[in-house]
């Protein structure tokens, strides 16, 4: 099978055409192109990334001439109207080479990956190619149709109003809670696409790295991980930290995860340091995913907080390891948290203070059998990645086949 990839530059696809590894960014991404390639079948890849960058891959699984075209079609620009100018010339760029790939190239299936790759479904409809598409969940689309109606929605995010309405053979949603297949089939006039709502897989081989070769801290700490940006909401994290502190508890706080938003990551600065915590608030970075589990592992417990929905790549590697996980009472997470028994649910991201407290009153017997739930939890509902992605490519030949 010969597949072309239309697709937003994921987060960890950067260090891999970069020359970096293969095992940071978005593995619900990373993994299944892996997978196609590594079962035999042909894949090229268009890029759309905020910059270009040479394209330098050292992983042994993707080559150069893999990548075909590394897009820009969000140039950055002091300018807005100068901005708008190059963003359109990049867009019919773009076009242009899907559209003459797509002429010359045999493919039996475009993939299309994220809201930015929306030119790679409208020419394989042109040019008569099936295509699937691929979406990373839905925000906080769900909440705002319940609070505020479809209208103000549609309003709200119109290119996924425009990206739900064309013709494709199937979307598939990541299930992290955000409810997408309810969003799509409400959004959507036509019937016309199957609509797939999956969750990711999982690595079940934990890598044991003893904690000395970790940089941790020396004392007790919590950890949170997730792309440093406003939806993330690792500021309620570091008013937990504080209010702790406050409270006695000799605790830090270690924030794992890549600085999306820089001037989010600078108010975080500036917060912990007006609240003198500054020293017990310890930025990682984006860290391998074996390395940030590891971190959940020794930590006292992770903190979820994220605005919309938690059932993220972060809440599943956390639980897989046997992690304590302090989050939000939302309904998906319901089938993996028992509160009190496998983990904890808060209403309040405040509410974690007493929990943490009664949390280093426990003795090891009693956190033992609390992580072992999680982890078992974790087993029975989870496949493993090779599983998911063998699912996501039978899906793939499937409508490729019927196309």
């Amino acid at each position: 099978m010969k597949i072309l990839y239309v697709a937003l530059s994921m987060r960890g696809m950067g260090d891999i055409i970069d020359g970096g590894r293969d095992d940071r960014g978005l593995p619900s991404f990373v993994y299944p192109l892996k997978a196609f390639i590594k079962n035999g079948h042909e894949v090229k890849i268009i890029l759309i990334s905020s910059h270009r960058k040479p394209i330098n891959i050292k992983v042994g699984w993707l080559r150069n001439e893999d990548v075909i075209y590394n897009s820009n079609v969000d140039i950055v620009s002091g300018n807005q109207v100068r901005r708008l100018i190059n963003k359109t010339k990049e867009s019919m760029k773009l076009c242009e080479v899907i559209n003459k790939e797509l002429k010359k190239g045999n493919y039996d299936f475009v993939y299309c990956h994220g809201k930015a790759a929306l030119f790679g479904n409208i020419i394989a409809n042109i040019r008569h190619v099936p295509c699937g598409y691929r979406i990373y969940g839905t925000m906080d689309m769900y909440s705002m149709i319940k609070r505020k109606g479809i209208i103000y929605t549609i309003l709200k995010y119109p290119s996924y109003f425009v990206l739900f309405n064309i013709k494709k053979e199937f979307m598939l949603i990541t299930d992290d809670g955000s409810r997408g297949d309810y969003v799509v089939n409400r959004i959507r006039i036509k019937d016309n696409y199957d609509v797939y709502n999956w969750k990711n897989g999982v690595d079940r081989n934990f890598d044991n790295i003893e904690r000395s070769h970790l940089d941790l801290p020396q004392k007790s700490f919590l950890f949170t991980a997730g792309r440093v940006c406003v939806p993330k909401r690792q500021h309620k994290s570091i008013e937990v930290l504080n209010a702790l502190v406050r409270s006695g508890h000799d605790l830090d706080l270690v924030i794992a995860g890549p600085l999306v938003d820089i001037d989010y990551y600078k108010r975080l600065k500036e917060m912990a340091k007006k609240m003198d915590i500054e020293e017990r608030v310890h930025f990682l970075g984006d860290v391998p995913r074996d390395l940030m589990q590891r971190y959940a592992h020794e930590s006292i417990a992770v903190l979820l907080f994220a605005r919309s929905s938690n059932l993220s790549n972060v809440f599943i590697e956390c639980g897989m390891v046997g992690s304590v996980i302090i989050t939000y009472n939302e309904m998906p997470l319901q089938e993996f948290i028992s509160d009190g028994v496998s983990g904890f649910f808060v209403y309040h991201s405040i509410d974690s203070v007493k929990i943490i407290e009664k949390i280093l009153s426990k003795n090891k017997m009693e956190l033992d059998e609390l992580k072992k739930k999680i982890r078992m939890t974790m087993d029975e509902k989870m496949l493993t990645w090779d599983e998911r992605c063998e699912k996501e490519i039978a899906l793939v030949q499937r409508y490729a086949a019927n196309g």
